[in-house]
């Protein structure tokens, strides 16, 4: 027996020495999954896909085709960024009006990317808010988005505010990082008439959407509508099941 048991260490180190390599492998992949550090990754829909598509949260259908000339262009050039700017975004929502004004394929696909790097950039300070305030990150995500459209309204750029937050006397404020502006936006997300909208689960972005709707978050036409096509065109969902 004395002699088995040298025997039979010597059978695990030579095992081991055999296979160290994929041992460590085990090893850094129980760590990682341990350490739960989530990648962020924007699964992004093909610009053909997302030139055909467009959806209607209301009615559940297609959304048709919008002239350019209507008021939410309008109220997309009165934020600054400069009108190009501001039609590139409007396509995004409104992929029908694009493809009959015939918007440029470089214009929408520079507007994804900004989309693209946006949520790339935040999407860890969303997963916080989430945690924090019960507030889905899909949602908080398309907001900043929305809000800021895309990170280029004067809000943003003097003030580093991303969802067009006002101080009581009406005033856009402002915060020294953009990391003040999101927490500010839990904060308000969790009193008063958006208090209701912690009862909604976290997965479902489409009662959240026209819960803040109807709570007046903005006044901006379609609100509900814009922030599931933000949604739905960039995957957001995936950050409300991580």
């Amino acid at each position: 027996m004395a002699a088995a048991a040298p025997a039979s260490r010597k059978g695990l180190l030579d095992w081991i020495g055999r296979y160290w390599f994929q041992l460590f492998l085990i090893f850094l992949a129980l760590h990682i999954f341990l350490r739960k550090d989530i990648s962020v990754q924007v699964n992004m829909r093909s610009l053909g896909s997302v030139l055909e598509s467009g959806y209607d949260e209301k009615t559940g259908g297609a959304v048709k085709a919008i002239p350019a000339s209507l008021s939410l262009t309008d109220q997309l050039f009165s934020r600054g960024g400069g009108p190009d700017q501001s039609r590139a975004f409007y396509y995004l929502l409104y992929p029908k009006a694009a493809k009959k004004d015939g918007a440029p394929r470089e214009m929408l696909e520079g507007e994804l990317e900004k989309s693209r790097k946006l949520v790339e950039r935040f999407a860890r300070v969303a997963l916080t808010e989430r945690s924090k305030f019960n507030i889905p990150a899909s949602i908080v995500l398309a907001q900043a988005i929305l809000c800021s459209q895309n990170g280029e309204s004067p809000y943003v750029k003097k003030g580093n505010n991303y969802f067009a937050l006002t101080s009581k006397s009406g005033e856009y404020r402002s915060f020294h990082s953009a990391w003040e502006s999101f927490r500010e936006h839990s904060k308000r997300m969790r009193a008063g008439e958006f208090e209701s909208l912690q009862r909604i689960p976290l997965t479902d972005y489409k009662t959240w959407a026209s819960g803040l709707e109807d709570a007046g978050f903005s006044p901006e036409r379609d609100y509900a509508r814009n922030l599931v096509r933000i949604i739905e065109l960039l995957d957001l969902d995936q950050f409300d099941r991580a």
